[in-house]
């Protein structure tokens, strides 16, 4: 499951050279969400340092501001074109998968225990 947090880039890695036939292609990510089954999409190239093994996609905070957070299925297509977004435009699907998007980043704090030991010598 891809994990996605709103108000931020993201940085996705997925396996769609398994499936990929053309030559440095672009990605279209779809996200359906489940509730709403509204969708959404964006453009994305492959950043990965070994394109042969897997892709590392970023979206940017942008790309997903207008989604709410929850439960999404994504679909990603390869495609030829750097801007196209319409499904069916594209070459293949190429991964699915579901992921969820959660609100802007919260910070967490840990508590360390630690023993602390007296000696009293009287």
């Amino acid at each position: 499951m891809l994990k996605i947090t709103k108000g931020q880039s993201n940085e996705l890695t997925l396996t769609c050279s398994e499936k990929t036939s053309l030559e440095n292609p672009y990605y279209l990510l779809e996200l359906i969400c489940e509730e709403t089954q509204d969708k959404f999409y964006t453009v994305c190239t492959d950043t990965s340092s070994y394109p042969e093994r897997y892709q590392t996609l970023t979206l940017s905070s942008s790309d997903i501001e207008d989604c709410k957070t929850g439960f999404y299925k994504y679909v990603c297509y390869e495609q030829s074109s750097a801007v196209n977004e319409d499904p069916d435009l594209t070459n293949a699907i190429v991964e699915t998968g579901r992921a969820q998007i959660f609100d802007t980043a919260t910070t967490t704090y840990t508590y360390t225990n630690t023993d602390i030991s007296y000696t009293y010598n009287g």
